[in-house]
């Protein structure tokens, strides 16, 4: 009896033993049962170390397919924020476009909107998740290249240098205007044009993040007419109208200085004048007698 109590024990034991691990299994199946996709998945996005261009799509990770997105934030899905640097706009099949504005400092600066996303699941469930969008815009978008003249002198010798790129960056030339005498160092293009006309200069700009662009730069050679030189006055120039007495003392010069005795002289002709006219009135003999030993020559 008491080794079948013992059995009967033992087998007692064995059914408890069995019934005790039986169960957590049957309550881990249970639990697992009752999560949902909203439990068991996680959204997530992939984050952009550098952006190269302005806009750009991505998708969203970590979710199960026909896993549907909404942005709540009021003019995200409209396409803007308050900041008007990075718009991020939500679509239903989880994708997100991301637009860098041209106002964000010429994309000089890393920007970033939050954004409230509801996440509707295949199973019905849903959870909303709250996620920052980053942007390190790319050194391309960050600069614009350009050359400092847009006109030079036909046959001299000119420098043109490159602005607005980094000390990082360098420049490859890949077109010179046609027979055009053109030599580069660094960033400066020594360039000696042999005619009048305009110049496309093509180069390429690469920066330190691996990013590149193409920039087309037009350049006019004139020729320089030289202004006409102005003769130099010996004197002082005389405006119209105006008297400066030179005439004067020229008349002084030329004509004979008088002295005291010339107006004695203007009187015995004043006389031998009215004498003449006295004796031509009388006639030249009468007149002779008045004055005796007078002759004269009619």
């Amino acid at each position: 009896m008491k080794k079948r109590a013992l059995v009967a024990a033992l087998c007692c034991l064995s059914t408890a033993s069995a019934t005790a691990v039986a169960a957590p299994v049957a309550t881990a199946q249970t639990a697992t049962a009752k999560k949902t996709m909203a439990d068991q998945f996680q959204p997530a996005f992939p984050e952009w170390s550098r952006m190269d261009k302005l806009t750009e799509r991505i998708s969203v990770k970590g979710v199960p397919y026909g896993t549907k997105l909404t942005a709540l934030n009021p003019g995200v899905s409209g396409g803007g924020n308050e900041e008007g640097e990075l718009s991020v706009i939500v679509f239903e099949n989880g994708e997100v476009w991301l637009w860098l504005f041209s106002e964000s400092d010429r994309y000089g600066k890393t920007v970033s909107t939050t954004v409230d996303l509801a996440v509707e699941y295949p199973d019905g469930s849903t959870e909303v998740v709250t996620h920052t969008f980053t942007v390190h815009p790319a050194e391309k978008l960050q600069h614009n290249p350009t050359i400092d003249k847009g006109v030079i002198e036909v046959g001299m010798t000119t420098t043109v240098k490159v602005l607005d790129i980094p000390s990082t960056a360098s420049v490859t030339l890949l077109k010179v205007p046609q027979d055009w005498n053109v030599k580069q160092e660094g960033n400066t293009f020594t360039v000696i044009p042999p005619v009048e006309g305009n110049g496309e200069f093509v180069y390429k700009v690469a920066f330190s993040d691996g990013t590149s662009k193409v920039i087309t730069n037009s350049v006019q050679a004139r020729k320089v007419v030289p202004k006409p030189t102005t003769p130099k006055e010996t004197g002082n120039p005389q405006l119209p109208g105006v008297d400066t007495g030179t005439d004067a003392a020229d008349d002084k010069q030329s004509t004979p200085a008088f002295s005291g005795g010339s107006s004695t002289a203007g009187i015995i002709a004043g006389v031998i004048g009215v004498v003449l006219t006295i004796a031509l009135s009388i006639g030249g003999a009468a007149f002779a007698g008045l004055i005796p030993g007078l002759k004269l020559p009619f």
